[in-house]
């Protein structure tokens, strides 16, 4: 759902970082965008993001030393001496799509199973719901506790188009050659923690949340799925009453409906 503010999450289905290590200088990098004030090192950035963009920072040479002869010169040096250093931004920071709330709406979401099915995995589906072709790269998707407490950050690191009117999923899969049909992208690189039982999934591109949806607990046997008695809506995916388990078998498994229109709920 397209959000009004950012309160914490409560319960009944209402509304409710990974740090990793950074290219600057050894300095951890967080999940969340961060200047540093000092000015050594600026760094925007989460784990193993392949794509990043290197700007200018003023930083004082290495050859300069503090001594008693240098300390009278510092504010000139400061000023004129300066030597480019890496500023690290992430994809999103230059090709996250320009997106309006609501342009992309989450519609199903498949959690661990019992007994465990690896095949099929874990899941999160979104619908194009504008009017034309979104490229997913530099869409963030934070999976948040409903208490606020804390939050799985997830970044499109790849070009992945989704044309107008069409499902993509994002799965806990590598995003390499062993990523099943079912799954467009794979975020296993930045997904660090178990599955979330009860979360709010936040769905983001250059700062604007473009959906939420939330669960209290997910099928062990199948998918939570908004109903496909309608048309996927931004604020109608709010309220759990249109959301159920997609319990569908296939053999010995319930795959959910990944990439296609979910059936409707009872």
């Amino acid at each position: 759902m397209p959000p009004p503010g950012g309160a914490p999450y409560g319960g009944g289905g209402a509304p409710g970082g990974i740090i990793g290590g950074g290219p600057c200088g050894g300095i951890p990098a967080i999940a969340d965008e961060h200047t540093a004030s000092t000015g050594e090192c600026e760094q925007s950035h989460t784990r193993q993001s392949p794509a990043r963009s290197c700007l200018c920072e003023r930083r004082l040479p290495q050859e300069v030393s503090y001594d008693s002869g240098v300390r009278g010169f510092l504010a000139i040096v400061v000023s004129l001496a300066v030597v480019p250093a890496c500023i690290t931004r992430d994809s999103e920071d230059k090709l996250c799509p320009p997106l309006k709330s609501g342009d992309l709406i989450v519609t199903e979401v498949r959690g661990p199973q019992m007994p465990v099915d690896a095949v099929n995995g874990e899941w999160v589906e979104l619908y194009n719901a504008s009017s034309g072709t979104i490229d997913l790269e530099g869409v963030r998707v934070r999976f948040r506790r409903k208490d606020g407490s804390s939050e799985i950050p997830i970044i499109v690191r790849t070009s992945v188009p989704v044309a107008a009117g069409e499902y993509t999923v994002l799965g806990l899969f590598l995003n390499d050659n062993t990523r099943p049909s079912h799954v467009n992208y794979g975020f296993a690189g930045d997904f660090t923690e178990s599955w979330l039982a009860a979360a709010a999934i936040d769905v983001e591109s250059c700062g604007t949340r473009v959906d939420r949806a939330t669960y209290d607990v997910l099928p062990k046997m199948g998918s939570f799925s908004f109903t496909g008695a309608m048309q996927p809506d931004a604020n109608m995916n709010d309220d759990l009453r249109f959301w159920c388990t997609n319990g569908t078998p296939s053999g010995t498994v319930f795959p959910g409906s990944p990439q296609m229109a979910n059936p409707p709920c009872p």
